[in-house]
């Protein structure tokens, strides 16, 4: 598998000898307020349809460990990306939401991105109410 990584215009080859997958573009995504505050965290299983254009023509939720709109933000999120032209095919995709504490001094959400397969979403822990 080779995987190329240029910063300015994001550009990630993946692939193996027959199927390369080139990741044009991925959008960042917040971890909601409401979700934070419920302590709303876990896993979602995307299937991502990727077509000829590069274009993600559909994206199915295969399994989802978290409740909420995290799911539905996942899928829109992943449904945002860009990909090289080609052939249609099918990526899977986990997105593992996470709530941290304590909780850091930068932005409220950190989203890391593992390619191909895994996308970490992790966000400052929120109380809602005082012991």
């Amino acid at each position: 598998m080779k995987i190329t990584l240029a910063l300015l215009g994001l550009l990630i080859w993946l692939g193996s000898d027959t199927d390369d997958i080139c990741v044009k573009h991925w959008e960042s995504m917040d971890y909601d307020q409401l979700s934070r505050t419920t302590h709303l965290q876990g896993e979602v299983k995307l299937a991502a349809t990727i077509g000829a254009s590069g274009s993600v023509e559909e994206v199915k939720i295969i399994v989802a460990h978290t409740g909420g709109i995290l799911p539905t933000a996942a899928a829109k999120n992943l449904a945002s990306w860009k990909f090289n032209v080609g052939n249609r095919r099918t990526l899977e995709v986990t997105y593992d939401f996470r709530l941290v504490d304590p909780p850091w001094d930068e932005a409220p959400t950190r989203m890391t991105v593992d390619f191909p397969s895994h996308v970490s979403v992790e966000s400052n822990y929120r109380r809602i109410m005082k012991d």
